[in-house]
């Protein structure tokens, strides 16, 4: 692997060169290559994360190298600095947050890489497409590259599901793909799936780029199949209220048609009745939220927010340090539930504002709160100019939290790469805004 691992760099170094949007596609299609971590130099690292360096950097030769894109570039910084430092402020605060916990954290070591790996790599990621995309196109193109990536990563789950082979699965008959457990690979795909919903619902010109169309049907049809096979049931919540979230904005919306508003709603009734059917009888739902006292989801997820809370109290300012929830369970989880923890160690508290508050404090949490507010600010500013992609990122987004509320659709390198993506959409849709109203002007 070492041998091929300066080709492979390089090859995303020339590829970003000759187009930096191809980089960032290609970024996006290869999100699990974090899970191929070694280290260089002591240093612990990843495929994704050399990659992201790579990209960075040819990025930032091409800018050096191209007069037009640089004046590009000066100009969507002058724009934000001027036009939406809030931008500036939420993100500031909220990369400041990680790292204060990271000063403060009870394994200093292991908070500086969750620093990097989950903060600096997909802030990167999220910025360097801000700075080269060119329009909406190029919004789809990378949502289209996140949908191909995780196809890719759904065919497995689902064959193995309906095969004897499932080299990676611990639980079953579930669809984890390479992950070690279903819900990940829900995680993944929630935000994802939305996306590519309202593109293909409500942005018109992709249905005439046959290419691109192929891919987003393709993949949306496998990563919807996974999706539904990994039985995550905050993950049928997060989906759910993001198609909600999307009839409701063309329903009442200024793309208001007859069709759209069938379609969404036909598709809301089917998750709906799918999820229903599958659940509410099967054992695994009846386990899940009835055996409170036996090996119940319900049960261990309990005990993970009692435990967060108790942590919460303990260190309610910094936190315990980014990617150190496990450390707080082993010492508090025993005290805090009054007994023995179903499960002997758990990585997160499984729910997005919990594990903020417990790895980055009262601080941590105020700041994704506040990036989280300013998001949708920023799409209520940008829902008319473009309304399919809007409604995609903030469903993207609600998909998000509403998985949250039972799951943590933020603490992995991939996650983290696509929610940056998902923020900065909105961003990049203020500018073009702001520039096709200055071209119009002169």
């Amino acid at each position: 692997m070492f041998l091929l691992l300066p080709l492979f760099i390089s090859a995303a170094f020339s590829l970003t060169l000759l187009a930096p949007l191809a980089g960032l596609v290609f970024l996006s299609a290869i999100l699990p290559a974090f899970l191929i971590r070694f280290q260089l130099y002591g240093i612990p690292t990843s495929i994704l994360e050399l990659a992201t360096y790579s990209v960075a950097l040819a990025i930032v030769a091409r800018i050096a190298l191209d007069a037009e894109l640089r004046r590009a570039v000066k100009e969507k910084m002058i724009f934000v600095w001027r036009e939406r430092c809030g931008v500036v402020i939420s993100v500031g605060l909220f990369f400041a947050a990680a790292l204060i916990a990271t000063l403060f954290s009870v394994d200093f070591e292991r908070s500086l890489g969750v620093l990097k790996g989950w903060y600096l790599d997909p802030l990167i990621f999220g910025v360097l497409f801000f700075l080269v995309s060119r329009g909406g196109g190029d919004i789809i193109k990378v949502i289209a590259g996140f949908s191909v990536g995780a196809a890719v990563l759904s065919g497995l789950g689902i064959v193995e599901y309906f095969s004897t082979f499932d080299a990676y699965s611990t639980i079953g008959t579930r669809a984890d793909s390479i992950f070690e457990s279903p819900n990940y690979l829900a995680m993944l795909l929630a935000p994802i799936i939305a996306m590519v919903i309202a593109v293909l619902a409500f942005v018109r010109d992709v249905w005439r780029q046959v290419i691109i169309l192929s891919l987003l049907l393709a993949s949306l049809a496998l990563n919807l199949v996974a999706f539904y096979l990994t039985f995550s049931y905050g993950g049928f919540v997060g989906l759910t209220l993001a198609v909600i979230w999307l009839f409701g904005a063309f329903a009442f919306g200024k793309m208001r048609n007859r069709k759209t508003i069938i379609l969404i709603g036909a598709a809301l009734a089917v998750i709906l009745l799918l999820v229903a059917a599958s659940s509410f009888g099967s054992a695994k739902f009846q386990r899940d939220f009835f055996d409170r006292e036996g090996l119940s989801s319900f049960r261990g997820r309990a005990e993970l927010w009692q435990t967060a809370v108790f942590i919460i109290k303990k260190q309610p300012l910094a936190g315990l340090g980014l990617g150190n929830y496990d450390k707080g369970y082993l010492r508090y989880a025993h005290e805090a539930i009054g007994g023995e923890p179903l499960e002997p160690l758990m990585i997160h508290a499984h729910n997005i504002f919990l594990d903020f508050w417990t790895d980055s404090g009262i601080i941590g949490l105020l700041a994704f709160l506040l990036l989280a507010g300013y998001f949708f600010k920023l799409y209520w500013s940008v829902r008319l100019y473009s309304p399919g992609l809007a409604n995609g990122a903030a469903a993207a987004m609600i998909a998000t939290l509403g998985h949250g509320l039972l799951d943590t659709p933020y603490f992995k390198n991939d996650l983290s790469y696509i929610f940056w993506f998902i923020i900065f959409i909105p961003i990049t849709l203020a500018y073009l805004k702001h520039e096709s109203r200055t071209k119009f002007t002169e």
